[in-house]
């Protein structure tokens, strides 16, 4: 079984972009806060890549931004392409398949807000990696 579920904070300007097939797609950085302390007191953070598709993509563009606080749940996906360096880099992603936006600063800013948490249900996705501009990934390179 493959499942994540993280909350965390949304760590960059939200990039709405579309395939060229038109499929909008989100790259981001969640920063998720350590539950335990280090040695200085304090409580460090993991950063996670995460990737969101399709009309759940354009509800987080329209909804959040940097410092938005969001619920998700989905999968680990890694994958590889070549640089243009030639080196091959790795990358390890979570792929959204359920997000719930708790506290967005979009919100905050609107004077009468009704609801402070939406849910979204994507339709399940049949094709999960495509064009990342000049990055293209096709199921051949999936290691499994």
């Amino acid at each position: 079984m493959n499942k994540v579920i993280l909350s965390g904070r949304i760590c960059k300007d939200i990039e709405l972009r579309y395939t060229t097939s038109n499929k909008a797609v989100i790259q981001n950085t969640i920063a998720v806060r350590n539950n335990y302390k280090n040695e200085n007191g304090e409580y460090d953070s993991q950063f996670i890549n995460i990737v969101v598709w399709k009309e759940t993509a354009e509800i987080l563009s329209k909804y959040a931004m940097k410092g938005s606080k969001i619920l998700i749940e989905g999968r680990i996906a890694n994958r590889s392409y070549d640089k243009q360096d030639g080196t091959k880099a790795y990358v390890t992603e979570v792929i959204v398949e359920r997000l719930e936006l708790i506290d967005t600063a979009k919100e905050q800013s609107k004077p009468a807000v009704e609801e402070t948490s939406k849910q979204v249900q994507p339709k399940p996705q049949t094709d999960p990696f495509a064009e990342f501009g000049d990055i293209t990934v096709t199921m051949d390179d999936l290691p499994f």
